[in-house]
């Protein structure tokens, strides 16, 4: 080995770190890491530099491998012939008209994106072999970046859309992409608007998963604000969804909070509004 040896001090330290997590995440992602390093002493920021930097490390072989698991995991469940089988594996592996688009999106945050870009993919697919195609390069995707909001949303919206997939597939994939709409995005306004899209897409193509999906998103991030658009819009005819979000209203009237259980509860099962 030939090693070649620099003087160095704390703010290279920090320049150098950022460096290396611009090559994975955004922006705001690599300043928040860099600005908890101590400044004025070298020792100390070394220390909090490798810490930060092993935290990360593991954090992103854990995630991505725990992704790569689940996506092999739900092609072996959830198939229903040979053929399908092995068009999933394809779809996952090989090149499609997305990869190169959706790579882009792979360092930058879902307010980069934009709710528009991703619209306008689902808009150019017109058939099931685009649906398949699609599905397989976000759960591609989705293994280099299990945080990406603004994938994880476009898969939840074509699994919605594909005959193939199954409704556990679907459920599964939104409750994944609500866990990570909590973590990260921070803006209600813009939060809320993300599931209020999905809640309109899946009551257009699977009008039968409205109530499970409702419940899903309202039990982790029911606000008053989304109650009340909930509520002012045509997902209100099921009976089900609406009483949920009178409940939250309700509750938000009074002053009570997010204390309510939305599971196990027989007055919800009855549906009587």
């Amino acid at each position: 080995f030939s090693l070649y040896l620099t003087k160095t001090n704390s703010q290279s330290i920090k320049n150098n770190l950022k460096s290396y997590f611009l090559q994975y995440k955004f922006k705001d992602f690599a300043d928040s890491k860099i600005n908890s390093i101590t400044q004025d002493n070298f020792e100390l920021s070394l220390k909090e530099g490798i810490s930060i930097l092993i935290d990360f490390i593991y954090d992103e072989i854990v995630l991505k491998r725990k992704q790569a698991m689940r996506t092999i995991g739900e092609i072996c469940r959830n198939f229903s012939s040979d053929q399908q089988f092995r068009e999933s594996i394809l779809s996952y592996l090989q090149e499609s008209e997305f990869s190169k688009e959706l790579r882009e999106w792979l360092k930058k945050s879902f307010q980069e994106i934009g709710a528009p870009k991703i619209r306008d993919i689902l808009n150019r697919v017109v058939d099931l072999e685009g649906l398949k195609r699609l599905i397989g390069t976000t759960r591609r995707m989705l293994d280099e970046d299990p945080q990406n909001i603004a994938i994880r949303f476009l898969s939840s919206c074509a699994r919605a859309q594909s005959a193939i997939e199954n409704d556990s597939s679907v459920c599964q994939e939104i409750k994944t992409l609500v866990s990570e709409s909590a973590r990260g995005l921070q803006n209600e306004r813009e939060r809320n608007e993300l599931l209020l899209e999905l809640l309109f897409e899946v009551s257009k193509k699977r009008p039968h998963l409205i109530s499970q999906v409702g419940e899903i998103i309202l039990r982790r991030l029911g606000t008053t604000t989304l109650a009340r658009k909930i509520v002012s819009s045509r997902l209100s005819q099921n009976n089900h969804l609406y009483f949920l979000c009178l409940q939250i209203l309700t509750e938000g009237l009074l002053g009570i909070g997010k204390q309510w259980c939305l599971s196990d509860n027989p007055v919800l099962e009855s549906q009587n509004v």
